[in-house]
Order: C-alpha cells, then structure tokens, then sequence
C-alpha cells in the first residue's frame, strides 16, 4: 500500500444489524458490508493502518475513532491474509462496482453506519472518562418534532456486563462519590451490555427524551453497572457543531435531509429509525 493510488475490491452485500432489545448488540450493527465493489483511494485518504488478524479488531479500531473527537472512521477495509487494517474517512458512495479480478489482494470493505447522524438536526455530545480506565461516547441529535436518536460506544469497560446510561438534571459534584438520592433522580435513556472484549455499542435508537433547549448543556451522563450500580465513567453533555446550527435546531428552522439507509432495532420502550445523511 505504498503506492499513491490504491484499487480495493470489496466483498459481500448484507447490512448486519441483529434486534438490540436491551441486549447484546453484535459489532455488526454498526457496518454494512458490500460485495464486487472496487474503493479507489489515495494516500490522503488514509487516516490509519494497523496490524489485525480478525475483522472485529478491525471494526472495534474503526469505532474507537468516534471516541476520540478527531479523525472519525467512516470506513474501512480488512486484509485477512495481509493481517491488515485500513481506516479512512470515506463513506460506501464512494465505491464503484467491478469484478474482483485473481491478481487483487482480498479485502473486506465495511461502511461504518455509526458514523452517520440518522437526522441533521441539533447535536450533543459526551465524551465519557473514568479514572479506572475505559471511556465512551454519548451522542444525540434531534429535529423538531420528532424523539431524539441517540449513540453511544463504550470501551475498555468489564466484559458481558450491563450498563445503563443515566442523564442527570440536577448538578452532581463528583459522579464517582455518588448520593443513592443523587442516583435515583437520574433518568435512565438506555441500558446496554458489553461483549467478550469489553466494548458496548448501541447504535442509532430512538429513545422518548428532548435535548433541544440549553438546559441539557452541560448536564452529567453516567455510565453505571447495573448489578453493583457502580459509575464507572461519566461525562458532560456539549453542543457538537457549531453554535448557529444549535440554534436553528431548536428554533425549528433546519431543514432535515432524509435518505434511508437501513434500519435498527431499539431498546423495549424505543421505536425502529432510519439512518440518513
């Protein structure tokens, strides 16, 4: 992959995304996977490569991308006889249709859905932090008018353990040091579970909440264990973008731009959405 143009052909055509239900969700429902495609991608469309034997190290390392607040994975391609990860920035439109011809390396191609918003509407986010490690993302953006979507990616936290994420009205001092008042007067948005390797993924869900009004600005999120009612991260919910398309979310004048993509399962009080751009 030193050379400055790179013809990938990818592979296979299914959205995987299983029912979430308050349950396991695989990593998956996060990525489309394309058959008989072909990316055509310059260095600088490059953000990162890494040594990966198995596709879901591949696909976790596209996730982490959304946690950091920089460089957001929006694809990648996994080289299996290579032991080879590429992320990039680029969506599955970019892709062309071919024949994958004998002399080309295998590469699996996935879109990361994630990283689409479901709606252009307003934006807050929570970077989510620890001090015994791990730390996620909360994200949700909404339109007048509608349920608020929400996302949220957890890593490095206790594996195949329950979490639930909690929005908190009142000011918490130190969300580690937790009051059982303090906690019950949270609000529960969504309780998720984490896989063998210790990250949690709930996709684009729509949940019964509003955030369109500053009141939500710089409100507490916690992330608890659901048996012992641990915190174990937290974080501060802020406008993600810029000020002016706050303010045209809440006053209702963004015009939202729908196109259907596919479809994920929520939680049992959620409803299905659409993933758009």
């Amino acid at each position: 992959m030193t050379a400055d143009i790179l013809f990938i052909t990818i592979f296979a055509a299914a959205v995987l995304q299983p029912d979430v239900f308050g349950d396991h969700t695989n990593l998956n429902s996060c990525f489309v996977y394309k058959k008989d495609y072909r990316l055509e991608l310059s260095a600088n469309d490059i953000e990162s490569t890494e040594s990966v034997e198995f596709k879901d190290d591949c696909l976790r390392s596209c996730l982490r991308s959304l946690l950091s607040g920089g460089f957001t994975c929006r694809s990648l391609m996994h080289m299996p006889k290579d032991e080879d990860c590429v992320l990039t920035a680029l969506d599955g439109q970019k892709a062309l249709r071919t024949e994958q011809k004998p002399s080309q390396i295998p590469v699996n191609f996935y879109e990361n859905l994630c990283a689409k918003l479901p709606v252009q509407g307003g934006i807050v986010e929570g970077l989510l932090r620890g001090f015994r490690g791990g730390d996620g993302m909360i994200k949700l953006t909404q339109i007048q008018g509608s349920n608020p979507s929400v996302l949220v990616i957890l890593d490095g936290v206790h594996e195949k353990t329950d979490f639930d994420i909690t929005y908190h009205e009142n000011e918490i001092k130190d969300c580690f040091k937790m009051t059982a008042d303090e906690k019950e007067s949270g609000k529960k948005l969504i309780t998720l579970d984490s896989d063998s390797a210790g990250m949690a993924i709930q996709p684009w869900t729509e949940i019964e909440f509003d955030i369109l009004n500053d009141s939500v600005l710089n409100k507490t999120i916690t992330v608890a264990e659901v048996t012992t009612g641990e915190v174990i991260l937290c974080g501060k919910l802020k406008v993600k973008g810029s000020r002016d398309e706050w303010e045209k979310a809440k006053n209702g004048t963004q015009r939202p731009n729908k196109i259907c993509l596919t479809g994920t399962s929520a939680p049992k009080s959620g409803k299905s959405i659409a993933a758009t751009i």
